[in-house]
Order: structure tokens, then sequence, then C-alpha cells
């Protein structure tokens, strides 16, 4: 394979095709999240609040077993609402992944392609696509949700054990953290080797269905049958992708530190002047909605340059 060729070849074409950027932005969107604060009673005392730390781990623990059903509601409410948005975008991504292979393929197929164009070339594969993704994600997140169960319960007793400790944590609770850390790097080695391979599969999987017409099991098949056949390639092209990803991860790093640099020493000397007031959070605001857009933009743009690659890659591999 002659990497020169096939780098210059992806770069002309995310170059010359914005609509590519557009689907790269769409491909790569598919998280989301939010958060929010809440105001503790201190109690029911109708005096000042106390400064020692015992009494607010107290006075904290007591609210919380009087109002745990609310609490509850709360965190369940919050956790359907964003599930619901998070598989929005997550669909989102998946159906802009398979617009830039279908887009790619018109490229390279006709010269041509369209926002409106690429986005039905995926559309028409949404099964399949959905399918694959679901079944190469699924044990991700039993993964995610046995540690987030855990990590949730081992906070809940330590909470606890600390409450009941006056701030310090009983031996019988070191142990447990010592089990939980042995049965957690465990786990989350698991995960990344698996995370390698999913995405793998995924990457010859997603082309195989498009560029072959291959049902969800087949295109797996398919795709890593390519992979198997085009292995030392595969991974030379991966590694230099990943070398790729940390040069534009660092040199954006150094950008976004320059675009946030004078808001910050501007928010920072209006605040020491006036306080905390409008123009300070408008500055602040600014420049974080300023290096979001450039963000979402470059991620964009790496992913277009990726997903072409390795459509272009495949092309050449399946010959």
């Amino acid at each position: 394979m002659d990497y020169g060729k096939i780098f210059t070849r992806a770069w002309q074409l995310v170059w010359r095709n914005k609509v590519l950027w557009v689907l790269g932005i769409l491909a790569s969107c598919a998280g989301g999240g939010g958060g929010g604060s809440f105001n503790l009673p201190n109690g029911g005392n109708s005096g000042s609040t106390s400064t020692n730390p015992d009494q607010m781990m107290q006075d904290v623990g007591r609210w919380l077993q009087n109002n745990i059903d609310m609490v509850i509601g709360i965190v369940l409410a919050v956790i359907c609402i964003l599930f619901v948005i998070g598989f929005i975008f997550w669909l989102i991504g998946i159906l802009g992944r398979g617009a830039l292979v279908a887009g790619v393929d018109q490229l390279e197929a006709i010269g041509h392609t369209t926002f409106r164009e690429a986005w039905q070339g995926s559309t028409q594969y949404w099964r399949p696509l959905l399918g694959m993704h679901i079944l190469l994600e699924l044990p991700v997140l039993i993964g995610v949700l046995i540690m987030l169960g855990g990590g949730g319960a081992l906070a809940y007793q330590i909470f606890q054990n600390t409450l009941a400790t006056r701030g310090s944590i009983s031996p019988e609770m070191t142990s447990t953290l010592i089990g939980a850390v042995c049965v957690g790097i465990p786990l989350i080695c698991g995960m990344v080797i698996y995370g390698v391979f999913a995405a793998i599969l995924r990457v010859f999987g997603e082309r195989a269905i498009m560029l072959e017409d291959r049902a969800m099991m087949d295109g797996l098949r398919t795709g890593w049958a390519v992979f198997r056949r085009n292995m030392s390639n595969a991974i030379v092209l991966g590694v230099l992708m990943w070398l790729i990803g940390i040069a534009v991860g660092i040199v954006f790093g150094i950008l976004a530190v320059i675009v946030a640099l004078p808001a910050d020493i501007g928010a920072a000397v209006t605040a020491n002047q006036s306080g905390l007031n409008a123009a300070t959070i408008g500055l602040i605001t600014c420049a974080a909605g300023l290096i979001g857009v450039v963000a979402a933009l470059v991620n964009g743009i790496v992913t277009a340059f990726s997903s072409t690659l390795w459509t272009l890659a495949y092309r050449q591999f399946s010959k």
C-alpha cells in the first residue's frame, strides 16, 4: 500500500468537499451530558448553618434519609432524560458515520456527492448499521452499568461508613476498597481490549455492509475477513491515525490556551475590579463558546478524514 498516496487522496477529498465536514460533525456527536446542583437544607435548623464538618455531614445524611424517595425519583428522571437524549445523538452519529462512507464512495465512483445523497446512502442501511452497533456496544454498556452500579454501591457504603466513624475509614471498608480495585482493574483492562476489537469490527463491518451490500452478520464476517487479509497494512494505518490524533490534540490544546488566555485575564481583571458580574460571566461564556465551536469543527474534520481514509483503504483492500 502506498500510504502517502492514500493519505493525500483522503485529505484532498475532505478539503475539497466541505459536506464531509458537516457529516463528520454529525458522526462525532453521538454523546452528550448535563449537570446541576442542589442547595441542601441544614437539617431543619432555623439558625445559621454550622461550619463543623462532622455536623454538616450528619445534616446531609439526615436530609438524604428524610428525602430518599424524592432523591431517587429525581435521579431516575434525570437518567431517563439523559438516556433519551444520548440515544438520539447516538443514532445521529451512526447515520453520520454511514453517510461519510456513502459520500466518499460516491465521490470515488461518480465524482460528486451532496448531503442529501450521502444521507440517503446511509439511511437505506440503517437497520444493519444499527443492529451492528447495538451488538458491538452491548458488552461495553453492560460493563459500564456494572461499574456504575458497583461504584454507586461502594460510594454509598463509604458515605455510611464515614458517617458512622466520624470521617475515618474502618478496616472493613479498607478491605472492601481493595477488593473493588482487584475486580475493577481487570474489568477495565478487559473493556479496553474488547474496545479495540470492537473498533476494528465496526470500521470494517460498516464498509462491508454499505460498500458490498451485506446484511449485519454477513457484513461483520466479511469485514473481519478483509481485515485479516490486510492486517499489517490496517495496523500501520491505525497507528498512523493514532499519532495524527495525538498531534491534532496537542495543537488544538495549545490553540485553546491561546484563545482562552486573553479572556481569562480579562475576566480576572474585571472580577478583581467589580466582582463576578455580567461582564465577567460574558467573557468566560464567549471564550468557552468559541473553544466549543472550534473543537466541534476540528473534531468533525478529523472524523471526516479518518472515515475517508478507511473507506479508501477498504476499497483497495477488497479488490
